[in-house]
């Protein structure tokens, strides 16, 4: 699940331009361009910083060292396009800041231009699926479902009962984007015995699975290599009520 390669983020100077260009979904869109480039251009780890100014900008790029900052002025607010507008807008912004950063620093081009093609498709909703993986008697396959709204990051399982033919959605839990974007604390995921499968962090000293037999979630908690109270409180941020950004 590590597709969030670069980490973008979105400022505003002064911070007066936020109230009239408020991007609903700008996470959602954002996440659909990294989806679709799909870790081809190699940025593992690094940022790209898109800045929104009220005077044209002396430089439109800048780089510290893994850091790249993309600055533009708006030719209009945001809030005065319709939804489906403020998205592609905003889904336009992103890709002209690849395509000059990406002159710049010899990034591959044909993945930038077929990132976008792609986007421009699917900017209705934000969905991401891992690889699918067997249990260990190979007659279900497991699979995470990441969905986005505005902040809000739902994570599901998909089971596939291979014998049946049969497929079944189940939520695991709600969290903040920002625990997956930034925090990265989603990494892991599989089969923790035969018939749970799921979510592992803290190096499996803590699982959040569904149990294909009840059909219900579960939180596994062992610790080995970290004490209870830091695992109690790794759980408690993953639940913590949601960031709010101000662009949602």
């Amino acid at each position: 699940m590590n597709f969030l390669n670069p980490f973008i983020e979105v400022y505003f100077y002064p911070e007066k331009l936020k109230a009239e260009n408020i991007i609903p979904y700008y996470k959602e869109v954002s996440w659909i361009y990294l989806k679709n480039i799909d870790n081809r251009l190699k940025l593992f780890q690094h940022r790209l910083n898109i800045e929104i100014v009220d005077a044209v900008p002396l430089r439109k790029t800048m780089k510290f060292g893994s850091i790249y900052r993309y600055t533009l002025m708006l030719d209009q607010p945001i809030n005065a396009l319709s939804d489906l507008e403020k998205r592609r807008r905003f889904l336009d912004i992103v890709y002209e800041a690849f395509k000059v950063l990406g002159d710049e620093n010899n990034w591959d081009l044909n993945v930038i231009e077929d990132a976008y093609q792609k986007s421009i498709t699917q900017l209705d909703r934000f969905e991401y699926y891992t690889e699918s993986k067997l249990n260990r008697s190979k007659q279900i396959s497991g699979q995470i479902e990441l969905t986005l709204n505005g902040n809000w990051l739902s994570i599901h399982a998909i089971m596939y009962y291979l014998a049946a033919n049969q497929k079944q959605k189940i939520k695991l839990f709600e969290s903040s984007e920002d625990n997956l974007s930034w925090g990265k604390m989603f990494k892991e995921f599989g089969w923790y015995d035969n018939v749970r499968f799921g979510l592992k962090f803290l190096k499996g000293d803590l699982w959040i699975v569904i149990n294909t037999e009840s059909g219900n979630a579960e939180e596994i908690i062992k610790p080995k290599k970290f004490d209870l109270k830091k695992i109690e409180k790794y759980l408690e941020e993953l639940k913590k009520p949601v960031y709010d950004s101000g662009f949602s």
